[in-house]
């Protein structure tokens, strides 16, 4: 069964109240779930602005805004401390902080800790059953860079998300056959949960211990 009907009323209130209000508060006013409003909203065709809840800054706040320019973005900033980036703006310019990004900055001591530190933690994790979601588009967003960056800087420091696995003989034995029967690396890779590289580079090994042509 689907909830009330909306009637002109609620529309009416529905769109003064859109762009000052949260679609957590127009809910409480209507009285009717966040899904549903913003449901509605997209049937009348309102595109409505994100909503912050006033704020007031805190020191611990500023220490983050200070600590964080020019390392995140201002984006990422903004949704970390719950405000918007035109407020974020105001509060940088207020304390003289810079927000501006510079690409291919040098790595500080504390981002590599933090990088460590993420990835040590992941790699505890994956021990726990079930196994939780791990990335380095996650990690990106704790250390402040791109996910490309994390893993660049991650391998530089012989650091991986993966677990590696030893070879067995039946592996290696499986590998050959699926050699044999004209399967690519790749789909071996994908067979096996390994790499493509780890699979060529292992097999290539075996192959001239094995004295397989």
């Amino acid at each position: 069964m689907g909830g009330k009907r909306w009637d002109l009323v609620d529309d009416s209130t529905l769109r003064v109240w859109c762009d000052q209000e949260s679609c957590e508060q127009l809910s409480k006013r209507l009285g009717r779930s966040v899904l549903s409003i913003k449901s509605r909203l997209q049937t009348l065709g309102i595109k409505k602005r994100n909503i912050y809840p006033k704020k007031t800054w805190t020191k611990e706040m500023e220490a983050f805004l200070k600590n964080r320019s020019g390392l995140q973005s201002s984006k990422s900033i903004a949704k970390k401390l719950g405000v918007s980036r035109s407020v974020l703006r105001l509060k940088a310019s207020r304390l003289g902080v810079s927000l501006r990004v510079y690409k291919n900055r040098l790595w500080t001591e504390d981002e590599i800790d933090i990088l460590f530190g993420q990835v040590q933690k992941a790699q505890h994790l994956k021990d726990c059953t079930p196994v939780p979601h791990i990335s380095w588009e996650n990690i990106s967003k704790v250390v402040g860079r791109s996910p490309f960056s994390c893993r660049k800087k991650a391998s530089e420091l012989g650091l991986t998300l993966e677990i590696k696995k030893d070879w067995t003989t039946k592996d290696l034995k499986l590998i050959h056959q699926y050699r044999l029967n004209g399967l690519s690396y790749k789909e071996i890779a994908k067979q096996m949960k390994r790499t493509e590289q780890s699979v060529r580079k292992r097999y290539a090994r075996y192959k001239k211990e094995a004295n397989l042509s």
